[in-house]
């Protein structure tokens, strides 16, 4: 935690290994399912709002 209160992790909590987690999410990228991921902004609210459990 910052000076802010803003909490940093290492790494996003996921079900499966972190190695998987990423090759899903190239996988499912390259095959046109998430096109959102092309933009660095929407890719961090995504990972806020799992990982804060916002949905």
């Amino acid at each position: 935690m910052d000076g802010g209160g803003s909490i940093y992790h290492d790494a996003p909590e996921v079900d499966t290994t972190l190695k998987a987690y990423y090759e899903t999410l190239q996988l499912s990228f390259n095959e046109g399912k998430m096109p959102e991921l092309i933009d660095t902004q929407n890719v961090a609210l995504r990972y806020t709002i799992k990982d804060f459990e916002f949905i």
